[in-house]
């Protein structure tokens, strides 16, 4: 007997298969080259670097005051102490049984100016490592505009409230140590260690302590910029913030190596391996494609109308993100 033979209209589905794959993958090649370069880009800040990026770890820490770090059960606790210190509305105020934890980022991010530089002072409270990176001036500011909301309003001209509550002198957890303020004080001196003299740091954001009070019995989610020192809370058990949406977004923009080996660790590796993958899937499909000679001029015209419109979209959103 012969060999068995697909029925044809398996073959043509077949071919069809096939084709589509190779002109889809003709086609998207900029983007798989595109994408592949930028994640790596991504993950590894001091790659192609425009600006002064420095990384330390925490031996670079020795000696300064992010070398023994408040925990959050210090400064929870503190905040319970106060709280129950001012508590005058006749109920009890409580520590529940949630633990304390960090919740929002990952990160405490420090603006450090030195001479005429700024610089951002990224700091992980877990790892207890970051990054410097050097920040491009702002333009000098001009005078607002006369149709401007600001001129309209009359507000340009009148009294501001502070931004930072702990410094109107009237939050009684203005005292609360915080991670925060060792960060301002050590940034500096961590700077100098890295070669960037004369730096004044000023911690712009971080992670909120997030735990359980109870009041009266009933559970409060209670949450705490130790950067603002401003305390907010919402009734009922702390919950988790991370939706599907903002789980799957905060995934995709996940990267760069941690100090530590552990999971975000194994996570960056993924991202440089799926960076990596992307274009030697791109450019092994271009020789792929070579050599089926059937395919070459009908290829050569999708590549073509492929870096066209590519090369169009990238100077379109160059007009746009450039303004």
């Amino acid at each position: 007997m012969g060999q068995h033979r697909p029925k044809p209209r398996l073959r043509q589905s077949q071919q069809f298969l096939r084709r589509a794959h190779l002109y889809l993958g003709l086609f998207l090649l900029p983007w798989a080259l595109l994408y592949g370069l930028t994640g790596f880009l991504f993950n590894h800040p001091g790659v192609f670097a425009d600006r002064v990026t420095v990384y330390f770890e925490s031996d670079d820490l020795t000696g300064t005051e992010l070398d023994h770090l408040v925990s959050i059960e210090t400064t929870t606790n503190s905040i319970v102490r106060v709280l129950t210190a001012q508590n005058e509305s006749g109920v009890a105020w409580t520590r529940g049984n949630q633990a304390a934890r960090y919740t929002g980022r990952d990160t405490f991010v420090a603006t450090v100016k030195a001479a005429q530089r700024t610089f951002s002072f990224v700091f992980d409270p877990v790892t207890k490592s970051g990054l410097i990176r050097e920040t491009r001036p702002n333009p000098t500011a001009s005078p607002p505009a006369p149709f401007s909301t600001e001129v309209l309003l009359g507000s340009s001209d009148g009294p501001t409230e502070p931004k930072n509550a702990a410094l109107s002198g009237s939050n009684p957890l203005a005292a609360v140590e915080t991670i925060a303020e060792q960060i301002q004080r050590a940034a500096p001196e961590i700077c100098e260690r890295k070669g960037i003299t004369g730096a004044v740091a000023n911690c712009t954001n971080g992670p909120e302590i997030q735990f359980s009070m109870l009041v009266d019995d009933q559970e409060w989610a209670a949450k705490f910029n130790p950067v603002t020192k401003q305390l907010s809370g919402e009734r009922g058990a702390p919950a988790s913030d991370v939706s599907w949406r903002t789980f799957l977004l905060r995934m995709h923009l996940s990267h760069r190596y941690p100090g530590a080996l552990n999971t975000k660790w194994l996570w960056a590796l993924g991202v440089d391996a799926m960076a990596l993958t992307l274009c030697f899937w791109g450019l092994s499909g271009l020789v792929m494609w070579w050599q089926i000679k059937g395919t070459r001029r009908a290829g050569t015209v999708v590549l073509a109308i492929s870096l066209a419109l590519a090369t169009w979209l990238g100077l379109s959103m160059h007009s746009v993100l450039a303004v």
